[in-house]
């Protein structure tokens, strides 16, 4: 789910942010896409993208992107169940496609304590993400 998910997220950024696309992070579960904020349109600063589940309709903005995907992956909405088993089961749930990090700071390079060598730095990170964030999205971002 996740991988389909930052597939179609991945698809839909492409497709309408244009040549916005500040920053691009290789992830297991499908590259991550970073717009420039300006170039994301209105209709997608507030989108909720669902995970998608067996019942799941495809609907405007996200549709053709998550057409699209599905088609490269040889399934369809309704494939995603695993037979014979009521669990784990593929629910829908729905996500924010952006999110702001508020109260983002970052501190100052420090030698980092851990590196035996003495070659590498560390910085403290402050940030609030909405609840169903993940930081590790942010930093992945953040180290490109």
């Amino acid at each position: 789910q996740s991988y389909l998910w930052n597939s179609i997220a991945a698809e839909l950024v492409r497709e309408r942010c244009g040549d916005g696309v500040v920053i691009e992070a290789d992830d297991p579960f499908g590259n991550l896409l970073f717009p420039e904020a300006s170039r994301i349109p209105p209709e997608l600063t507030e989108l909720n993208l669902p995970l998608l589940g067996r019942r799941t309709e495809l609907i405007e903005p996200w549709r053709t992107s998550a057409a699209r995907i599905l088609g490269e992956e040889g399934i369809e909405v309704i494939d995603l169940h695993i037979p014979g088993l009521k669990k784990p089961f593929f629910g829908e749930a729905s996500r924010q496609l952006f999110v702001e990090a508020a109260h983002f700071a970052i501190g100052n390079p420090q030698k980092d304590e851990l590196d035996p060598k003495g070659q590498r730095f560390r910085s403290r990170i402050v940030l609030d993400l909405p609840r169903g964030s993940y930081a590790t999205v942010a930093l992945r971002a953040l180290g490109q």
